[in-house]
C-alpha cells in the first residue's frame, strides 16, 4: 500500500541535521532510531556525525525497509529515517526503538525556539505570520558556526530575528547594532550584494517584506535595488530620490522628472510610496554625510554615480538640482553668475536673486569642499551691495580717509576676493564684469581724494602717521602695557580680515572714549617704508632705516622694537628669547615689532589672492599669544597700504628718479592720472613729488603689488587696538561696537543698479562726534517706532519686565532692538544688530539673552537665533499676538 503523502513536508537538509543533532545528544540507550515524518526523498548525506556519534540517514519507504536498516546498524550507530508512514503503518517493532517512541513531526517552526535558547511560549506569535514557510529554513540554513545569539530569559521578538538573519546574510557582525542605516551601508559592499542576489527567491522576497516591517519601507527599496544586476550605489539612488520625491509631491515635478520616477521603478520596484522614497533619500543623505565626515573618499564615487544615474534616467537636470552632487554645486554657482549679470544690466529683482543664489550655494551639503568658490561668491555679492549704496562726493581729505577706512576699504577686500574668480566660465565672466565696474567706481573715488591731497601738515580727525605714537600708543600704555605690531604694507582691506580673525581667537577690539569707529591714520608722502615707518617710530616726520627706528622709538616711547632679522628664532621656537623677555618685562610699557610678510608679498607673491588671517602673517599669532600671556594690549597698525597688480600701464621714468608709484618732479610733466604734492609731509627730495593716482599706473617693472602712490589704499593707515578677552576692560578704552559696515552683513535695500557718486557736500562732523548709526531708525511711523512703542506700553511687557527684575533691559534698548530687527524685515546679522544698538561686540550675546527672556513668553520664540548662529530673528506676527500690539 502506498502511503498517503498529502500535507507531508519535504525534508530539507538543514531541518534534518538540526533534528538529528538534538536526537544524538538526547537519545537514551534504547532509542536507536529517529522517525521524521516527511516525504521519502532524501538527497543529502547518508550519514552525519553529531555529539560524537554516527547517525545513518535513510528513506523509509516501507516498514520492512526501516527494519532492515535497524538490523544492519553497528552497536554505536544510530538511525534517522525520513518517511511519510503513519504510526499504525510503522508498527510497534519500530516505534519501541524510536526516539520518544513516536514519530517526530518535521515542523521546522518547532526548531526556532531552540535556535535562540528560548521557550516556545517566549516566541513572538507574529513571527510565524511574517516568516511563513521560508523563515525557519533560512534560520537553519544561515545559522552561524557559533549559532544564533541566545535570547534566554526574554521574549524572542520578530525584530530581533529578522535583524539577525539579515545581518548574517549580508555579512554584518551580529555584535553590531543592526538598524536601517547599517543595512544600507552594508549594501554598498559588492560581496554583500552578491550574497543577497544569490538567495533563493522565496527567502529573498520574504526577508525583503519582513525587513520592511521591521526596519522601514525604505529598506525594502534598497533591498530590491540590491537584488538587481545593476551595481549602482544604493546611496546614489537615494540622492536622486531626494530630488524626485520632494516635499511638493508629484504636482510640483516637471514631466521629465515624472518619467524618471517611472524608470527608477525598474530598480526600486513598482508603486513606490512617497514616504518610503523620502526615507531612502534621507537615509542615503545621512550615509553620504557620515562618509564625508569620516574622510572616506568613497563618498565622491557615490556622488559620481548619482549624476550618472540621473543621466541614465533621462533627467540630467535632477543632478543639477541636488544639493549633494558636483553638478548641483556648479548649477548653484551658475545661478550666482546669472544674477550678477542681470544686476549689472539693471534688472530690478537681480539683487534679491543674487542674495538668494549665494544662500543656495552656501547651503550645498559640501559647500566646505568648495570653500573658495563660496567665499568668492559671498564677496561678489557684498561688492554688489556696496555698489548699490548711494555715495556722496568727499568734502575733505579727512572725511574721505575716514569713509575709506570704515566703508570703502571693506569693499576693496571684497573686490580682491571677487578678482580671484571662479572655475565656472560663465560665473567667472560675471565676476570680471562686476570687478571692472567696481574698479571704475574706485578709480573715480581715488581721483576725487587725490584732488584734496596736499603735502602740508594734516589737521583733523585722521591722525598723521608721525603722531600715532604720541596720540594713541603712549596714552594707551599708561593704562596697560602695550605691544605695537606694525605690519609693513598692511592696507585697510587686509587689516579688516586680520582683525576679524584676531577677534575670533580671544581678542576684543577697543576704542578710545568718544570714538565709536576705528581710528584712521595718514601715511607720510610718498607712502614708502623709509618715510612712513620711520616717522611712526620717531614720532616725527623723518626718513631713515631700522637703526633710526630703534633709536628713535627708545627715545620717544622708552620702547624696544624688533625688526625682521631680530625675529629669527632657534630651532623649535616660534619667537626668540629676546622678544619673549621684552614682552614679559613688566617695567617696559611699550614693545614694538615689525612684520614684513605683506610688504614682502608685494614683490613676489599674490597679496590679492591671499586670505590674510593670523596664520598668513609670519609670527603674528605667536606675538598675540605672547601678549595675551603677558597681559598686554595690542596695537595693530601699518606704515602705509598698497595696491595690487591687476594689469595696467607701465610708464618708465624718462629722467629723474622715483619708485614704483611715485617720481620726482624733474622726471616729466604731470599727467591726468597723477597728482603733484608738496609741503612738510612730503619727504622726497626738495619736498615735492608726483604720485600715481590710478591703481593701474606704475613706473617700475611688474611686481605683485606696489606702494608709494596716492590711491586711498596706499595712503590710509589702519589702527586697530585690542585687549585680550581674559583680561579686564581698559579704563578709557571701552569695547568697540562691531566695525563692519551695514552692507557687509545685510542684504542691500537700495536700487538694483550701481548707485552714482554724488557731488561734494558740506564737511561731515568729526568722527568723535558721530554715532555708529548703521541703521537709520526713523522716528514715528508703523514700520519702526510705532511697533516698538506699543510693545513697551503693553501690559504683558510691563509684567515681563517686572519678572525680570533689576536685570531687565531698559525700554530704550528694547525699542531700538525691535526697530533694528523690524527695519530689516525681522532678520539682522548679530554684528549689524549690535552696531544698530550701539553696543559692544562683547555685549551682544548678553543683550540678546536678556531680550529673549523678556519677549519670549511661555516658550514661544518672538526672538530667536537662526541655524547659521549669527542671524537674529524677530517673529513680528507672534510679537503682535503675544503682546496684543496689533
Amino acid at each position: 500500500m502506498t502511503p498517503v503523502t498529502t500535507h507531508v513536508p519535504v525534508a530539507t537538509e538543514a531541518a534534518v541535521q538540526e533534528h538529528v543533532a538534538a536526537f544524538a545528544a538526547m537519545a537514551r540507550a534504547a532509542e536507536r532510531v529517529l522517525i521524521l515524518r516527511a516525504q521519502s526523498s532524501w538527497s543529502g548525506p547518508r550519514s552525519i556525525v553529531a555529539a560524537g556519534r554516527t547517525i545513518r540517514i535513510a528513506e523509509g519507504v516501507s516498514q520492512l525497509a526501516i527494519l532492515d536498516e535497524l538490523y544492519s546498524l553497528e552497536p554505536d550507530e544510530l538511525l534517522a529515517v525520513v518517511t511519510p508512514l503513519t504510526e499504525d503503518e510503522l508498527g510497534s517493532a519500530i516505534l519501541l526503538q524510536a526516539y520518544h517512541q513516536r514519530i517526530t513531526r518535521l515542523d521546522v517552526w518547532n526548531l526556532v525556539p531552540g535556535l535562540f535558547a528560548v521557550r516556545s511560549q517566549d516566541v513572538d506569535p507574529a513571527l510565524r505570520a511574517i516568516g511563513q514557510n521560508w523563515l525557519p529554513e533560512a534560520l537553519l540554513r544561515y545559522q552561524p558556526a557559533t549559532r544564533w545569539p541566545k535570547q534566554t530569559g526574554r521574549p524572542l521578538s520578530t525584530g530581533v530575528v529578522i535583524r539577525l538573519l539579515l545581518a548574517e546574510i549580508l555579512g554584518i557582525s551580529l555584535l553590531e547594532e543592526i538598524d536601517a542605516a547599517r543595512v544600507l551601508e552594508q549594501l554598498e559592499r559588492a560581496d554583500a550584494r552578491t550574497r543577497w542576489r544569490e538567495l533563493d527567491d522565496p527567502t529573498r522576497e520574504g526577508l525583503t517584506a519582513a525587513a520592511g516591517k521591521v526596519l522601514g519601507g525604505h529598506v525594502v527599496l534598497a533591498l530590491r535595488a540590491a537584488a538587481s544586476d545593476n551595481p549602482i550605489s544604493i546611496a546614489a539612488i537615494g540622492l536622486i530620490a531626494d530630488v524626485l520625491w520632494t516635499t511638493g509631491g508629484r504636482s510640483s515635478l516637471p514631466g521629465d522628472a515624472l518619467a524618471a520616477r517611472v524608470r527608477l521603478e525598474k530598480l526600486l520596484g513598482p508603486d513606490i510610496e512617497e514616504r518610503d522614497a523620502r526615507g531612502l533619500a534621507d537615509a542615503s543623505i545621512a550615509a553620504v554625510l557620515r562618509r564625508e565626515a569620516l574622510g572616506d573618499d568613497g563618498f565622491e564615487h557615490i556622488l559620481d554615480q548619482a549624476e550618472a544615474l540621473a543621466k541614465d534616467l533621462g533627467w540630467e537636470a535632477g543632478a543639477a538640482q541636488s544639493r549633494f552632487t558636483r553638478a548641483g554645486m556648479f548649477a548653484r554657482l551658475g545661478e550666482v553668475g546669472q544674477a550678477i549679470e542681470a544686476w549689472l544690466a539693471g534688472a530690478s529683482d537681480a539683487a534679491a536673486l543674487a542674495e538668494s543664489a549665494v544662500r543656495n550655494l552656501s547651503g550645498h551639503a559640501f559647500a566646505a569642499r568648495y570653500a573658495s568658490e563660496v567665499f568668492t561668491a559671498q564677496m561678489a555679492v557684498r561688492l554688489m551691495r556696496w555698489m548699490s549704496v548711494d555715495v556722496e562726493g568727499p568734502a575733505s581729505l579727512d572725511e574721505t580717509l575716514i569713509a575709506y577706512a570704515h566703508d570703502t576699504g571693506w569693499a576693496d577686500r571684497a573686490l580682491s576676493a571677487a578678482w580671484v574668480g571662479s572655475s565656472g566660465a560663465a560665473t567667472a565672466a560675471a565676476y570680471a564684469a562686476l570687478v571692472e565696474r567696481a574698479r571704475h567706481r574706485r578709480g573715480r573715488e581715488d581721483a576725487a581724494a587725490a584732488a584734496l591731497l596736499t603735502g602740508e601738515t594734516h589737521a583733523g580727525t585722521v591722525i598723521p602717521v608721525e603722531q600715532l605714537l604720541e596720540r594713541v600708543v603712549v596714552p594707551l600704555s599708561t593704562r596697560l602695557q602695550t605691544l605695537v605690531i606694525l605690519i609693513d604694507g598692511m592696507s585697510v582691506a587686509t587689516a579688516t580680515e586680520i582683525a576679524q580673525d584676531a577677534q575670533q581667537t580671544g581678542w576684543v577690539e577697543v576704542l578710545p572714549d568718544g570714538h565709536p569707529r576705528r581710528l584712521v591714520a595718514l601715511a607720510a608722502l610718498p607712502s614708502l617704508t623709509r618715510f612712513s615707518r620711520t616717522s611712526f617710530f620717531s614720532s616725527d616726520l623723518r626718513s631713515g632705516d631700522q637703526t633710526t627706528e630703534k633709536a628713535q622709538f627708545a627715545q620717544q616711547a622708552g620702547g624696544v622694537v624688533f625688526h625682521k632679522d631680530d625675529l629669527r628664532a632657534a630651532g623649535g621656537h616660534e619667537l626668540p628669547r629676546s622678544v619673549i623677555d621684552a614682552i614679559n618685562d613688566g617695567k617696559r610699557k611699550v614693545v614694538g615689532v615689525v612684520l614684513n610678510t605683506i610688504d614682502d608679498a608685494l614683490a613676489k607673491h599674490d597679496p590679492g589672492g591671499t586670505r590674510w588671517n593670523l596664520a598668513a602673517v609670519q609670527h603674528l599669532r605667536a606675538l598675540l599669544d605672547a601678549a595675551a600671556l603677558a597681559g598686554r594690549a595690542v596695537v595693530l597698525t601699518s606704515d602705509h597700504g598698497h595696491v595690487i597688480e591687476r594689469g595696467g600701464e607701465y610708464r618708465p621714468i624718462a629722467g629723474g628718479s622715483g619708485g614704483a608709484r611715485w617720481r620726482t618732479v624733474d622726471s616729466g610733466p604731470l599727467a591726468a592720472d597723477e597728482v603733484l604734492v608738496s609741503g612738510s609731509r612730503v619727504l622726497s627730495p626738495d619736498g615735492r613729488a608726483i604720485l600715481a593716482v590710478d591703481e593701474r599706473l606704475r613706473y617700475m617693472p611688474k611686481a605683485a603689488g606696489y606702494h608709494g602712490g596716492a590711491a586711498l589704499a596706499e595712503l590710509t593707515v589702519p589702527v586697530i587696538v585690542l585687549r585680550n578677552a581674559r583680561g579686564g576692560e581698559i579704563p578709557g578704552w571701552p569695547d568697540a561696537v562691531p566695525q563692519a559696515p551695514t552692507w557687509w552683513n545685510e542684504s542691500a535695500t537700495a536700487g538694483a543698479a550701481p548707485a552714482p557718486i554724488k557731488a561734494a557736500r558740506r564737511p561731515a562732523r568729526r568722527v568723535a562726534e558721530q554715532t555708529p548709526a548703521m541703521f537709520d531708525v526713523e522716528a514715528g511711523g508703523e514700520h519702526e517706532s510705532s511697533l516698538s512703542s506699543r510693545l513697551v506700553a503693553s501690559d504683558l511687557y510691563a509684567s515681563q519686565k517686572t519678572r525680570a527684575g533689576r536685570h531687565a533691559l531698559s525700554d530704550d534698548v528694547v525699542t531700538r532692538a525691535i526697530d533694528v530687527l523690524h527695519k530689516q524685515r525681522g532678520r539682522a546679522h548679530r554684528d549689524a544688530f549690535g552696531a544698530g544698538l550701539g553696543i559692544a561686540t562683547t555685549a551682544i550675546d548678553q543683550t540678546l539673552a536678556a531680550l529673549r527672556r523678556l519677549l519670549n513668553v511661555e516658550g514661544y520664540d518672538v526672538i530667536s537665533l537662526d541655524r547659521d548662529g549669527v542671524t537674529i530673528l524677530l517673529d513680528v506676527d507672534l510679537l503682535r499676538e503675544q503682546f496684543n500690539v496689533r
